[in-house]
């Protein structure tokens, strides 16, 4: 039997990143953040409340960014929930993001990559009912 990228189901994964505070933005915080092998069909960035404008955060994937798409802008909000659709298959799982933090507590991204094809239950999976800031 042969699946199509139809017929596969498409599993969220999870990550969360933490910028700590007085992180600058011309030395922001870096950090490797593993994901599924699939068709990536959707990245959310979650931006709490608190953030206020003194965050920012870039993804980038294979030395190009994709959050925000305008190379070497970042992305500033809060309270907000943006949804970036990206239509790729990525045989290389690992996103890299960038942070800064100019307040005086830490602030938290929440990052939730839709995959088709991901293996439900892998250690990167959270079922999406688990998540209360996605219920």
């Amino acid at each position: 039997m042969t699946l199509s990228s139809d017929t596969l189901q498409n599993f969220p994964t999870y990550q969360s990143f933490t910028v700590p505070p007085n992180t600058l933005q011309g030395s922001p915080l870096q950090a490797e953040l593993a994901f599924s092998v699939g068709m990536w069909d959707n990245l959310e960035v979650v931006i709490p409340a608190g953030h206020s404008g003194q965050t920012g955060l870039q993804v980038v994937w294979q030395d190009k960014q994709i959050v925000p798409f305008n190379d070497g802008a970042w992305l500033v909000a809060d309270d907000d929930r943006i949804t970036f659709p990206l239509g790729m298959y990525s045989a290389y799982p690992n996103l890299v993001v960038y942070g800064y933090n100019v307040g005086i507590y830490e602030h938290t991204f929440f990052l939730r990559l839709s995959v088709r094809g991901a293996i439900p239950g892998g250690s990167n999976s959270v079922p999406v009912d688990q998540l209360g800031i996605y219920a």
